[in-house]
């Protein structure tokens, strides 16, 4: 079951060499992998893995503020559920309520 890299977008994107396993799978050649890491062509993957991630080391203090920020504001919208919760259905029920009225004096 050898395949080889190719771009051919009808089929797949990537094929990699495997070897047939226990009769019932494919797993992957590690020589073919292997060469495939060592040829150079990941160092532009690492590069910009990299780059993310000494761009998370040079903002972490505002990442970490936003994650708190987003707690106290998730906090302080359950209190206020907690106290107007009922004032906010009645409101609804009013509403509704209300309307009905207008549209069955409209459409009469």
């Amino acid at each position: 079951m050898d395949a080889d890299i190719t771009n051919d977008l009808k089929t797949s994107v990537w094929y990699y060499k495997s070897k047939e396993f226990l009769g019932i799978m494919c797993v992957p050649d590690m020589k073919f992998l292997e060469s495939y890491l060592n040829n150079g062509d990941m160092n532009k993957y690492l590069d910009t893995a990299s780059a993310g991630i000494e761009d998370i080391k040079k903002s972490w203090e505002v990442i970490l503020g936003s994650v708190f920020l987003c707690l106290f504001v998730a906090f302080l919208y359950t209190f206020l559920m907690k106290w107007l919760s009922g004032i906010i259905i009645w409101l609804l029920i009013l509403v509704i309520f209300v309307l009905e009225i207008t549209l069955g004096a409209l459409f009469y």
